[in-house]
């Protein structure tokens, strides 16, 4: 996780105060991760290794102890390495509980950089560079009150993302 990614993660923690239980979408250990910071948190990702509680795919079923359980999720330069944003957002949704809050990253579509992850045996490579229009289109199904901010640090364009689950109990 880089530092920019960082800082905007440590001013969401401080300034919205999610109650948890907290879990990670992502969360293989490549470069340091929320874990760090975040105590307790659950690590979800495609594989298994450093930082990974539960292996899960995008697509369900997935682990119905799960479902509906966490209080705040967050998904640091994740959903960019994934091969189903939508299932992505799907995922999320199916973990948080209603009114759960969702804090995410990602690679804006200014930068051409491209970043390494887990050691991905799953072939997914760092392709989705996100605009507005396409995190609303696929995370607007799941998620109310969505807020996307945009960053540019030393010339590289990040975008976070925070919004509450919709839904009943």
């Amino acid at each position: 996780m880089h530092e920019a990614i960082r800082r905007e993660l440590a001013v969401w923690l401080t300034t919205e105060l999610p109650i948890g239980p907290f879990a990670e979408l992502g969360s293989y250990d490549l470069n340091g991760g929320v874990r760090d910071f975040v105590p307790g948190i659950v690590g979800f990702d495609a594989v298994a290794g450093p930082g990974v509680d539960v292996v899960v795919s995008t697509t369900p079923p997935w682990p119905a102890e799960h479902g509906g359980r966490y209080g705040a999720l967050i998904g640091a330069s994740s959903i960019q390495f994934c091969n189903e944003p939508r299932g992505w957002f799907e995922l999320a949704a199916f973990l948080l509980m209603t009114g759960g809050r969702l804090w995410a990253s990602g690679c804006g579509t200014s930068c051409h950089t491209l970043h390494s992850t887990s050691p991905n045996g799953l072939g997914w490579r760092d392709m989705w560079r996100l605009d507005d229009r396409y995190l609303r289109m696929w995370g607007e199904p799941f998620f109310d009150h969505m807020s996307i901010v945009r960053h540019v640090t030393y010339g590289h364009e990040d975008w976070f993302l925070t919004a509450t689950k919709r839904g009943t109990k």
